[in-house]
């Protein structure tokens, strides 16, 4: 599927509110960045974000009977690389994390519902695309798990500054958000060279 398969749509549903961002990819109130914060907390078992989004995706995939096809980390984790696509790739907007995960997840299930209905591969070719989906999603593992330790390795302060739930209307309280991401950002990218030199 190419970046354009999937949707842009932004209507409400389970909407989170943050600061009106820029699309430029030096500022830390970049496309990216929003999504990146969003995507934390669909990561936290514990957060309503998280909780919301993987009880729809197992309603999702019960719903097409692909129980033992994949998980709700399949489909995340597909959801993570279609972000990558819709935003730096094909330069897209995402004013709506929320919806637009929803939105992508049923376009992921649906194309794996299709696939299964597709006839078997010749071998060979079955072989380099199981080779292809096992080398993807170690690359996926291995970026979510930066992702996480990047942000567990921010003080307590920056972790708090950038889980608030509403828009900072202090002009210090917002620059301090902003710094707190440029220094996550700042983490990740170091541990993601780290990661690349060892792998």
């Amino acid at each position: 599927m190419s970046p354009t398969d999937y949707p842009n749509n932004n209507q409400d549903d389970d909407t989170i509110r943050l600061e009106p961002q820029s699309t430029s990819s030096t500022t830390p109130t970049s496309e990216w960045d929003k999504f990146t914060l969003y995507f934390l907390e669909v990561l936290d078992s514990t957060h309503p974000h998280g909780l919301i989004l993987f009880a729809f995706l197992r309603r999702l995939i019960a719903q097409f009977h692909l129980e033992a096809l994949c998980t709700e980390t399949d489909v995340v984790q597909e959801i993570y690389v279609c972000a990558d696509r819709w935003i730096h790739r094909a330069g897209n907007s995402m004013p709506n994390p929320s919806a637009w995960v929803r939105r992508t997840a049923l376009t992921v299930v649906q194309e794996i519902s299709r696939q299964q209905l597709t006839p078997a591969l010749p071998s060979e070719t079955a072989i380099d695309a199981i080779l292809l989906a096992a080398l993807l999603r170690t690359t996926l593992d291995r970026d979510l798990e930066i992702v996480k330790q990047a942000f567990s390795q921010l003080a307590p302060e920056d972790q708090t500054l950038l889980n608030l739930r509403f828009d900072p209307t202090s002009p210090t309280l917002r620059d301090q958000k902003e710094q707190a991401l440029k220094r996550f950002r700042d983490r990740y990218s170091l541990l993601r060279s780290v990661s690349d030199l060892n792998s």
